[in-house]
């Protein structure tokens, strides 16, 4: 079970080259900045997985909509995955505070630990951290850049400074 396949992909925009981790219980990573030290591994068992992945992939491109991904395979804290778990119900083209976001978790006044969650979140795209704005509506941070937050909530229909 530790057959893992490392790929990179070349998407269409918003998102453009990416690498993906899979197994063969379903999706590990997505990396929207490749890792210096990223080396592809493609076992042949795996190759029907990174290709459902890239098909998902390819549809949220098309669509907006990050939709028919495989399994996910998510380590976390019970915190995190709390979290991630609720960010997944914010919709394409709408943001959410990382304040409200706390609250809608259960964790009232966690906003700088959800901060924390954010930045440790393996799939982005999928678990959309980019949707996570400040309460006054700024950007803030995010692993692909602040450019390609702008670009994916752009691309999904959501209205940001």
């Amino acid at each position: 079970m530790n057959n893992v396949a490392k790929c990179i992909l070349d998407m269409p925009q918003p998102l453009g080259r990416i690498g993906v981790e899979v197994n063969e219980r379903g999706l590990c990573r997505l990396h929207l900045k490749l890792p210096r030290n990223f080396k592809e591994a493609l076992p042949t068992a795996l190759l029907p997985m990174v290709e459902r992945v890239r098909s998902a992939l390819a549809d949220y491109c098309r669509t907006g909509k990050a939709e028919k991904f495989p399994p996910l395979v998510i380590d976390g804290t019970d915190f995190q995955r709390a979290v991630w778990k609720q960010l997944q119900r914010v919709k394409p083209g709408k943001v959410v505070s990382y304040s409200d976001l706390a609250k809608a978790a259960g964790y009232p006044g966690a906003s700088r630990a959800v901060g924390t969650a954010m930045a440790k979140n393996p799939l982005p795209i999928v678990v959309p951290c980019h949707r996570v704005v400040r309460t006054g509506g700024e950007l803030g941070n995010f692993g692909g850049g602040v450019a390609m937050k702008r670009a994916l909530l752009a691309h999904e229909g959501a209205r940001v400074e």
